[in-house]
């Protein structure tokens, strides 16, 4: 009887590891995920900067399970200039909120950018 107390308390040690483990991992992603958002957001008015550059090319690897964010990820890439880029970047940074649970966000949010008058 002894020794299946003991199995249990081991098993139950083992799965708290890997759950916690498994949880982390999990936590991480979507803080990755989370993060590129945020760059592509704050940055939307300054496409050359490092931020936006990091950013946006962390998505084929980090979005790589979203087939529409990797094609609208391609739109942008191959016609990233001039109001036809804007407008593939516009479409890129809301497919990315709708998947991070920002589902009410508009176009004309995305577009609105903020910047001091000098």
């Amino acid at each position: 009887m002894l020794w299946v107390n003991i199995c249990a308390i081991v098993f139950s040690a083992v799965i708290a590891v890997l759950l916690s483990n498994w949880l982390t991992a999990k936590r991480e992603v979507i803080q990755r995920k989370h993060r590129v958002l945020e760059a592509l957001v704050a940055y939307r008015y300054k496409v050359g900067s490092d931020e936006f550059l990091r950013a946006i090319n962390s998505i084929p690897v980090i979005f790589k399970d979203y087939d529409n964010i990797e094609k609208l990820y391609t739109d942008f890439y191959n016609l990233n200039k001039g109001p036809e880029g804007d407008r593939n970047l516009t479409k890129l940074i809301l497919e990315v909120c709708k998947v991070m649970g920002y589902k009410n966000i508009k176009e004309e949010t995305i577009i609105k950018v903020f910047t001091p008058e000098t």
